[in-house]
């Protein structure tokens, strides 16, 4: 059963948080925006210059700046996750992740809180908080 909600991540474990919800959505056709106050070396990943709006559909994020969109492959998860580990948290301040069509996560103010989509399992969920990953979630229930 997927769910969708949102949830209060660990700061001291923001690298394994982003590397989890990578590496699960990483197999479904995925692509990541980051706006980020920060230079990285994306030479190795194939990546786009996009401007303050979201490319995916079913956002409404407008930034400052211009923001990356990354395509992400299951292969190149550890190396994308080593490259933007010193920013997470802090000089990447939005993220979106989108997989099969719509926006799967997205976090605001580096990772504290994100919002997730029905393709985060509970028990990826679970896992996470049994590890101390993040300290709580919460399923949204439409009304």
């Amino acid at each position: 059963m997927n769910a969708t909600g949102w949830l209060e991540s660990n700061p001291d474990r923001f690298r394994d948080l982003f590397h989890a919800i990578i590496t699960k959505l990483s197999e479904k056709q995925a692509r990541l925006a980051i706006w980020t106050i920060e230079n990285f070396d994306l030479s190795e990943f194939k990546y786009q210059i996009i401007g303050s709006n979201s490319p995916f559909k079913d956002s409404n994020s407008k930034l400052a700046g211009d923001g990356l969109l990354i395509k992400l492959d299951p292969v190149q998860v550890e190396a994308l996750t080593d490259t933007l580990e010193s920013g997470l948290g802090s000089s990447i301040f939005h993220m979106e992740i989108e997989a099969n069509g719509s926006v799967q996560f997205s976090a605001y103010d580096g990772l504290l809180y994100a919002l997730f989509g029905d393709e985060i399992s509970l028990d990826l969920l679970e896992d996470l908080k049994a590890r101390e990953v993040i300290y709580k979630y919460e399923i949204s229930h439409p009304e």
